[in-house]
């Protein structure tokens, strides 16, 4: 028995989204430049995308299909240790 796995959204125009991406890029980026633990710790996790292929740098050729840019934001979670007096 086969199902139809096709998507009803194959066809559906996404929009321009590399100027929202681009921007929350670069205000990223500032932020990680004042803090080099933040960075750092950044970095690692995106060389781990990259290395499991969960995700692709953009190059020049990329332009040459349509494509969707997600806009990205860190997520950064403190932990707080308690103190018991």
């Amino acid at each position: 028995m086969s199902e139809d796995l096709s998507s009803p959204y194959e066809n559906v125009a996404l929009g321009e989204s590399y100027s929202i991406a681009l921007k929350r890029f670069l205000s990223l980026e500032k932020r990680l430049s004042n803090n080099s633990f933040l960075r750092d710790k950044y970095m690692e996790i995106f060389r781990d995308y990259l290395g499991q292929g969960h995700m692709s740098k953009v190059t020049e050729n990329n332009n040459l299909t349509a494509h969707y840019f997600i806009p990205h934001h860190a997520v950064f979670k403190i932990r707080v240790i308690p103190f018991i007096l």
